[in-house]
């Protein structure tokens, strides 16, 4: 197995795992698909990406779904609970697979595969996940009740090309921009009154919609690194904040879905 001693600096890592500049040494160099998985293992500057990712992920699979009330839930939204807990799955999933693999010696090729992937487990929870907040708000109008959601996957489609053939982490963050302000619009008009839904519910989108924010600024930014290089490359990096803030987003959106769920299912009776 790999020992931390031969992790290598920015200067000699994989040329493709440059990205950041300002993290300068933690990097494992290329490797089989079994050493990356040996180095769950050990400590190196991918370690926190992927146990803050996949910790979430055991619980989502096998304890979330226990906490929701199905039999309270109608047989009619049914399906919008299990878009979103495949849609939250699928994003921790991407994470965590992305982060294991990135130094595969496939090189380029195979990494930026395992980029696509993680950016289709972003978008599938930006798409789906909040499909059922979407939904909520139009839910007693019988032509928008489609149309808006239906209007939201187009957008969100769009976003998924832009995001596939991003070249650089920035294009690929405000990739997501118009299903954001997508979502800000019909929250805006929840908050006003003029969309239904479950009013306990609108204060978590809130606060999904402000993590998502504010893990995307620190990730383009490259905040605190940027300022301290070397100083954070394992502990408290712009990407190891993003995903901190990336999971009390998946919570809160989590909690806002099951308000909009039960909210739908007594408005469905």
């Amino acid at each position: 197995m790999l020992q931390p001693e031969r992790l290598l600096s920015w200067a000699s890592s994989p040329p493709h795992l440059q990205f950041n500049r300002f993290i300068l040494s933690g990097y494992r160099p290329t490797m089989s698909a079994k050493d990356c998985m040996y180095s769950l293992f050990y400590v190196h500057n991918e370690f926190l990406n992927i146990h803050s990712h996949g910790l979430p992920l055991l619980y989502f699979v096998f304890c979330a779904p226990a906490q929701v009330p199905w039999q309270s839930i109608s047989d009619s939204v049914t399906w919008l609970v299990i878009l979103h807990y495949l849609a939250t799955i699928s994003v921790l999933l991407g994470s965590v697979i992305y982060h294991l693999f990135m130094n595969h010696h496939g090189g380029p090729v195979v990494y930026k595969k395992l980029l696509q992937f993680d950016m289709c487990g972003i978008w599938t929870l930006n798409t789906f996940g909040v499909l059922s907040n979407v939904s909520a708000a139009f839910s007693n109008m019988s032509v928008l009740c489609w149309l808006v959601p239906g209007l939201y996957t187009l957008v969100s489609f769009c976003a998924l090309h832009e995001a596939m053939t991003a070249e650089t982490v920035r294009t690929r963050v405000t990739s997501f921009l118009k299903p954001s302000l997508f979502r800000w619009v019909v929250t805006c008009l929840r908050i006003a009154g003029s969309a239904g839904g479950s009013p306990q519910a609108v204060r978590h989108i809130v606060w999904m919609e402000i993590f998502s924010i504010s893990g995307g600024f620190f990730n383009v930014t490259r905040i605190p690194e940027r300022w301290f290089p070397g100083r954070f490359d394992y502990l408290f990096n712009s990407h190891q904040i993003l995903h901190t803030l990336a999971i009390l987003g998946i919570l809160h959106l989590h909690w806002g879905t099951i308000e909009d769920i039960m909210w739908l299912s007594r408005t469905s009776l």
